[in-house]
């Protein structure tokens, strides 16, 4: 079976008849890393939550933009450990 026949049964079955947010999960069952997916066994989980009105558009939106300062790759590589710069962050405006 593929994911779009797995997403399709998974929606007819919860009777989904609303926009909903889908998140799917792959994981590994065994207790160990490995960069190596040879001989590890992986299964897939799906996270479904209805929307229905999430955001009313009857009285328009209301929309800003906020600039965003980017860390100086020379500081930390902000390319990987994304969550200790925003431990970093938090911790500094506390």
């Amino acid at each position: 079976m593929n994911s779009k026949d797995i997403v399709t049964e998974l929606v007819k079955k919860n009777d989904i008849k609303e926009d909903f947010y889908m998140r799917p999960f792959i994981f590994c069952k065994e207790p160990r890393l490995s960069p190596k997916k040879a001989g590890l066994d992986f299964d897939l989980a799906i996270y479904m939550l209805p929307l229905a009105d999430y955001v009313s558009t009857k009285g328009g939106l209301k929309l800003m933009s906020s600039t965003y300062r980017k860390y100086n790759d020379s500081s930390i590589p902000t390319k990987s450990k994304s969550r200790w710069i925003l431990y970093q962050f938090i911790l500094s405006h506390k």
